[in-house]
């Protein structure tokens, strides 16, 4: 069973996704090419490229971090990540251009990426090759690796007690998405190196590619279990705090994840959010708020909008 996908923000999901566990997910998809690399050292450049570029090649890319090698050479590599979410066939053309640009601004080698959120058939984690040819003679041949998600087999991924591994096999096939969910939630919730905060994004992660909703086969007693683990989680006093109740931790939380977003997109939080989310006691409000800055491309897209229902409960 596939997890339903549609009207998903893919794009911000995943770059806040990478932006806290980026080491984790390359090692988990290319472990030889993540044990090259100094992680400790990993700085995020994407905002940088977009300063430097012009107005129609602004959004080169997704996700663009700079890190040394592990060999002890000096020189740094760039890592360079795009998430695929829309099929075209223009892909391979777009990964050499990127890259040729990105060598071309930066001067130093480039390790790409493409995380395919889209089935193309082939559940193997490989290099791609884009090529030119002029007749029958090949010029240049460029290569990317490229991790179709898709098409790896979701109850493998769940299955394992690493908790990225786990939250991305939400995006996978599976043939339990109930058991799917299950796991992941186990894994996730039970890992101790996990933050509080970290562990909820995961689980608002998996949330997002399965949500309850679409459980056709969930039993009572998985449905038992979910509910269990996430009680116990939410009211867990030594992850929210002995003085927090759940209501004030989740709604803490969600007002973070907000703010690190709106940053992160945007690079400000407009005038007159901080003041109105610091006032927000309703997580109904802070879900709608959470959507809209998902799915807003811009700054200018940015307004408090909330639903009518719930406007008299912020005041």
């Amino acid at each position: 069973m596939t997890p339903k996908i549609a009207k998903i923000p893919h794009d911000a999901l995943f770059k806040e996704l990478l932006r806290r566990f980026l080491p984790e997910v390359i090692m988990l998809f290319l472990p030889q090419q993540a044990e090259a690399i100094q992680w400790e050292t990993m700085k995020f450049i994407d905002k940088e490229l977009d300063l430097n570029l012009p107005e129609s090649l602004r959004r080169i890319a997704d996700i663009v971090v700079e890190v040394k090698r592990a060999d002890g050479q000096p020189e740094t590599i760039l890592l360079h990540i795009e998430v695929e979410a829309s099929r075209k066939d223009t892909l391979p053309q777009r990964m050499f251009e990127y890259y040729s640009l990105l060598r071309l601004l930066k001067q130093q080698f480039i390790l790409p990426v493409v995380m395919m959120l889209l089935p193309v058939g082939d559940d193997e984690i490989k290099l791609q090759a884009y090529h030119e040819k002029i007749g029958t003679q090949t010029y240049m041949t460029f290569e990317y690796w490229q991790v179709n998600l898709r098409d790896l087999v979701g109850d493998d991924y769940a299955a394992r007690l690493d908790p990225i591994a786990a939250t991305l096999s939400a995006v996978m096939p599976t043939k339990q998405l109930a058991q799917a969910r299950l796991n992941s939630w186990r894994t996730i919730i039970n890992n101790n190196q996990l933050t509080w905060d970290e562990k909820c994004f995961l689980i608002f992660f998996t949330d997002t590619y399965i949500p309850l909703s679409s459980l056709d086969d969930l039993g009572e007693d998985l449905m038992n279990e979910l509910t269990l683990l996430q009680e116990e989680f939410l009211y867990d006093p030594y992850r929210i705090g002995l003085r927090q109740g759940r209501e004030e931790g989740l709604l803490s939380g969600m007002k973070t994840a907000i703010r690190q977003i709106l940053t992160d997109k945007f690079d400000q939080i407009p005038s007159d959010w901080e003041e109105r989310l610091t006032q927000v006691n309703n997580l109904t409000v802070l879900e709608e708020l959470l959507a809209q800055v998902l799915e807003a491309n811009e700054i200018s897209d940015m307004s408090w909008k909330t639903s009518e229902n719930h406007q008299s409960e912020q005041q």
